[in-house]
């Protein structure tokens, strides 16, 4: 499990939105990811982590989280090949998605 932190009022208070990456274990590791937002709203946020799954319980590696509400609730992870890490998102303006990784 991980956690967002969210303002509604610029920084004066913030809450902690916990994020389960589900089908992964973990989420974590502040290694130089980003959030992002797409032009249709979506939030994307990639996140380090650990495989829940019966048959690939050593896998690690990243997910990206997608928040559909302004960053309040965080579902719908794309688990990204075994032993990614590092990776960021851009959204290029004909709306293509491009990861960069490091493996």
């Amino acid at each position: 499990m991980g956690y967002v932190a969210r303002s509604d009022d610029r920084g004066e208070a913030w809450t902690q939105i916990p994020v389960h990456p589900d089908p992964m274990e973990l989420m974590g590791r502040g290694n130089s990811r980003r959030i992002i937002e797409l032009t249709d709203g979506t939030i994307l946020m990639p996140g380090g982590n650990a495989w829940l799954g019966e048959v690939e319980t050593s896998y690690s590696g990243d997910v990206i989280m997608r928040s559909t509400d302004d960053g309040r609730t965080w579902g719908d992870a794309t688990v990204l090949p075994p032993g990614c890490c590092e990776s960021n998102l851009i959204e290029l303006t004909d709306g293509t998605l491009v990861c960069a990784i490091r493996l």
